[in-house]
């Protein structure tokens, strides 16, 4: 389901301006969860419970894509234009939206597509991944710009020059893209096959006799203000990894293994400490960190030349990230890494890379 609700005004003079709500709701979206969850205990190690525990005795993980989850958007948008009048024209937008969903997995770093996001916690308990989508900005601002620049002959500068000036000074025309947005929705997790700190048997994977392939990534506990860092924002560390905690191991320390239930190797050695499992997972929700953001400006200077009447040529020079800003990437999100919160690279897309430029001679006729 989708609804809008605009009001539009024309403040003449070639200006005008929008303020717009849109929402949508979507149901039945695909999903990947293994139908083979064992049920939730708080008494009894998932490690230890009997084959007749799971759903379906006779059979492992059994890994599917159904439909079932849901979606919701919701967004104020601001717009603002001006039509090409007196050389200038622009058109500028402003977002702010929010999209919840359910289908992304433990650990998503981008939207589901229509095949469902990564593997979900558990078929008994979609809401586990419920949270903010990754790839929505809550803050976006876009604006393209044209400026015919007003120097040669017939404008505001220069109107009496010379036709050899004129050829060199007049006739310039300026593009810009400016893009500007928050970042994406990152989510901190313990990686699947470690631990079980769910206690549900979720994360243990292959180490349960016949449970292949290696357990899901597991969500944390949040036990502080994740959006506060002491040591402040940056790519050495974007996030503070104190705010979370492993379920059910009050000993566990940041960059280190959640071993909660982790139960013994082939050799019969105990992989961790293995307390009795709390049958819940952790409360940290999808898309609980907000990333780094974007900021881009792009921008393009050309004029044509006459060289008879039906011929001109066209010369143009194009730049992306015209400033060179750095654009950080996703912090590392493996809350068993002792480099948590650490950005190691930067972005590509859109254009947020290192500042490229192309420059080009065309005739037109």
């Amino acid at each position: 389901e989708q609804w809008s609700f605009s009001i539009d005004h024309d403040f003449g003079g070639g200006y005008a301006g929008r303020v717009s709500y849109i929402g949508s709701e979507t149901h039945q979206l695909v999903w990947a969860p293994d139908e083979n969850t064992l049920p939730f205990s708080s008494t009894v190690s998932a490690y230890n419970q009997p084959l007749s525990a799971r759903r379906f005795p006779n059979w492992g993980t059994i890994n599917t894509r159904a439909t079932g989850s849901n979606q919701s958007y919701n967004s104020l948008q601001f717009e603002a234009d001006h039509r090409l009048q007196h050389g200038l024209e622009y058109h500028s937008t402003f977002t702010w939206a929010k999209n919840l969903a359910d289908n992304q997995g433990p650990s998503g770093t981008g939207f589901a597509g229509e095949g469902g996001g990564s593997r979900s916690t558990s078929v008994l308990d979609r809401h586990a991944d419920f949270g903010n989508a990754y790839g929505t900005r809550r803050l976006r601002w876009n604006t393209t710009f044209l400026y015919d620049l007003p120097f040669g002959r017939g404008k505001m500068f220069g109107a009496n020059i010379s036709r050899a000036a004129d050829l060199v000074a007049g006739g310039w025309r300026l593009t810009s893209i400016l893009t500007w947005q928050s970042g994406p929705y990152e989510t901190p997790y313990f990686p699947g096959g470690e631990g079980d700190p769910s206690g549900t048997g979720v994360g243990l994977g292959s180490s349960l006799a016949g449970w292949s392939p290696p357990g899901r990534n597991q969500h944390p506990d949040v036990v502080s203000d994740v959006s506060v860092n002491p040591h402040g924002k940056n790519r050495l560390n974007w996030t503070n990894a104190a705010a979370f905690a492993c379920p059910g191991y009050s000993a566990w320390t940041p960059g280190n293994p959640c071993t909660t239930g982790a139960g013994y190797d082939a050799n019969g050695n105990a992989r961790g400490p293995v307390p009795l499992p709390i049958g819940r997972f952790g409360n940290a929700q999808v898309g609980s960190i907000e990333g780094p953001g974007l900021f881009n400006l792009s921008a393009g200077l050309s004029k044509s030349f006459a060289v008879t009447e039906r011929v001109k040529v066209r010369a143009e020079g194009t730049f992306t990230n015209l400033l060179n800003h750095t654009n950080l990437g996703d912090p590392n999100m493996n809350l068993d890494s002792a480099s948590f919160g650490l950005i190691s690279r930067t972005i590509g897309s859109d254009f947020g890379g290192a500042r490229t430029g192309q420059i080009s001679v065309r005739a037109e006729f």
